[in-house]
């Protein structure tokens, strides 16, 4: 906040930042009150970097790239976007962690001489394995564990996709890149 607040009583100036966390919001700000924020990719700073890295290094690597004519700039993300971001992350940690369960419980039906094709084939087998076999009761009640938080996965990822899609149709440039062939919801 001390830093908008000392900017906010500057004149209008070109503000050069590294892309990272915080810059897109900070940015917004920045248009806010007039300046003109440029975001610069992190890897295309690093070659101005001279020495090692603090801020006063950074500060200056930056300026250093900021004045490069050539110089390609990152566009600052709206709130929407970030949103928009936030929500495929999400989604993808969560389509990962489905992933892992399903490996997991492969991996220890296998520990116990029982193969499984990988995959989604491990949760619908799941209970005639469990009927058929002399497994530990512990470890069958903790299979049965990772099977109700594979299917809580699948919630989840189904209710993200709708979300998706449902800012997707919203999105008038959504719409537009919807209409280009093989682009779909998560392409």
């Amino acid at each position: 906040p001390k830093l908008i607040e000392f900017l906010a009583t500057c004149p209008a100036t070109t503000i050069a930042m590294e892309a990272c966390g915080g810059s897109h919001f900070m940015a917004r700000k920045l248009e806010e009150l007039g300046h003109f924020p440029k975001l610069i990719s992190p890897q295309f700073v690093r070659p101005f970097v001279k020495s090692n890295k603090n801020d006063f290094v950074d500060a200056e690597a930056i300026c250093e790239a900021a004045s490069r004519p050539s110089m390609r700039f990152v566009q600052p993300r709206t709130e929407s976007q970030q949103a928009m971001r936030a929500l495929h992350r999400v989604r993808e940690s969560l389509v990962q962690d489905k992933v892992k369960t399903t490996n997991q419980m492969h991996a220890f039906l296998l520990e116990f001489g029982i193969s499984v094709p990988r995959g989604a084939a491990v949760i619908s087998r799941l209970s005639t394995l469990l009927e058929d076999s002399s497994l530990p009761l512990y470890l069958s009640q903790l299979l049965l564990k990772l099977q109700q938080h594979y299917h809580y996965l699948v919630e989840q990822i189904k209710d993200l996709e709708s979300q998706l899609k449902r800012k997707l149709d919203e999105d008038e440039v959504g719409q537009r890149l919807l209409s280009i062939p093989c682009v779909g919801t998560l392409t």
